[in-house]
């Protein structure tokens, strides 16, 4: 019962869904004679620059809004190319089984050289101070935030007769997460607009939150404001090291990073119509602290970091963060400098519940993307004093209309049914007193109507 309360108060802040009506591409790829997985293998969707490649295992995920195309194509040299048709707005798990192609290629000698890779990255760190934003003397931007809270496998945390009877249509809206396979409950949401301001003499970075929202709570009872902004969780790959939830992860294009990781230049396409390498990584054998693996780009002119893809590696020791996964973009402006695009993070952790045999699984994600970048020092004027994080007194007191016009993308019919979610579970029982006790929680008081009983830990003492 107490895992189906906790649930419940989550249950209170849900909205619509952050990814629910993504595609989402989950599969292995592997050689048909001897079955093993094929690394470096390209996966996208025909006709469009969307998709990633396998891991060295021959696994690969990845999430897109892209409709252009249905198809996805697997190919490496040396196999035949294969395609599929997958479904839009759904979760596809997709395996492939490769066959040698008829022309076999002549006999090869293949020598250990990471000449390539050295030379790469000397010019990754002679461009860095350049190609950094957080190293420019000052800038100003916008920046659309979301952030969601999904429990996974719901129907066995959520077995409760009590939750069965008031909540059981919420299991209409689960869906599936593309980097575990694990079923998941949507049950938070969270979306705010805000305006960062970051300079380097005087030395600071802050935010304004101009709009935001939890979906299913009252504006007026939204304490939760300061905790939505896009400076929590603030991850930046030009650093030595990357914190995720107080973890130290070497960032794989830091100076040091032939220490911690091996790579590979897997390939060279064309981003923006600009030459980009294709630049696979994982951690060296041996290394026990927590690492990365995964897929970046860099630009072949300016060697700048175009994107990439991180994984938290197997086995790190972290004991209540069970996936960590950052995809970052950087876009090149007018300018001919870098600055980020869009971000997100995924994090599937643990929290125990009473005695250490019983948690509570729970995927975490946060989308940030960035726009009407400025780089005039006039425009600082209105940053923030005193203190990293401002919300605007009226920032709760948006309407859908609001939302309509500064969310990046729209909505999709999917993610707006999740709405319904949140009125259902208005019109359950349980719903007040439960919105009693979360608000109680965050406030203080218990609210009687026209006073309030509190502070509640102070209702109640012994020596």
């Amino acid at each position: 019962m107490k895992r189906n309360i906790l649930v419940l108060l989550c249950l209170l802040l849900c909205a619509q869904a952050l990814f629910a009506q993504t595609t989402k591409v989950r599969g292995r790829v592997i050689d048909a004679l001897n079955g093993e997985g094929v690394p470096f293998v390209g996966l996208f969707l025909e006709g469009t620059t969307v998709g990633t490649s396998t891991d060295m295992e021959g696994n690969f995920f990845f999430e897109t809004r892209n409709t252009e195309s249905n198809i996805l194509v697997c190919q490496i040299l040396g196999y035949k190319t294969q395609s599929v048709k997958i479904t839009l707005g759904a979760f596809n798990k997709v395996d492939f089984a490769l066959e040698l192609s008829e022309n076999e290629l002549t006999g090869v000698v293949v020598k250990a050289d990471n000449r390539k890779i050295k030379r790469l990255r000397a010019n990754i760190d002679k461009d860095r101070a350049r190609n950094n934003p957080d190293l420019r003397p000052n800038y100003s931007c916008d920046v659309y935030n979301r952030m969601e809270l999904d429990l996974t496998n719901p129907r066995e945390q959520l077995r409760g007769k009590a939750f069965k009877r008031n909540f059981d249509f919420v299991f209409n809206y689960l869906d599936t997460s593309s980097v575990s396979g694990m079923e998941y409950l949507p049950v938070m949401i969270s979306e705010s607009i805000a305006k960062r301001y970051h300079s380097r003499n005087p030395s600071f970075d802050n935010e304004r939150i101009v709009a935001n929202q939890i979906s299913g709570i009252n504006p007026d009872a939204n304490l939760l404001s300061q905790f939505t902004g896009s400076m929590h969780l603030k991850c930046n790959f030009y650093d030595s090291f990357v914190n995720a939830f107080d973890v130290e992860f070497p960032s794989p294009i830091q100076s040091g990073g032939l220490l911690y990781y091996n790579y590979f230049i897997v390939d060279s396409v064309q981003v923006a119509d600009r030459k980009t390498y294709v630049v696979h990584y994982r951690p060296k054998n041996g290394i026990s602290s927590p690492a990365f693996e995964g897929e970046m780009k860099i630009d072949a002119e300016e060697y700048a970091l175009v994107s990439i893809h991180a994984k938290m590696k197997r086995g790190g020791n972290v004991n209540w963060l069970r996936d960590v996964v950052l995809d970052y973009e950087y876009s090149r402006l007018p300018d001919s400098s870098w600055f980020f695009k869009s971000d997100r993070l995924y994090a599937d952790f643990s929290i125990a519940l009473g005695d250490s045999t019983k948690a509570m699984s729970v995927i975490g994600t946060r989308q940030l993307s960035y726009s009407n970048i400025s780089f005039d020092r006039e425009d600082l004027k209105d940053a923030v004093k005193g203190s990293p994080v401002k919300v605007e007194a009226e920032s709760n007191f948006h309407d859908e209309q609001y939302w309509a016009q500064v969310r990046p993308y729209d909505l999709s019919r999917k993610e707006k049914d999740i709405y319904e979610m949140v009125d259902k579970v208005k019109d359950a029982p349980l719903f007040n007193t439960l919105y009693d006790l979360v608000y109680t929680a965050i406030n203080g008081y218990w609210d009687l109507g026209k006073i309030g009983l509190g502070p509640y830990h102070r209702i109640i003492s012994f020596n």
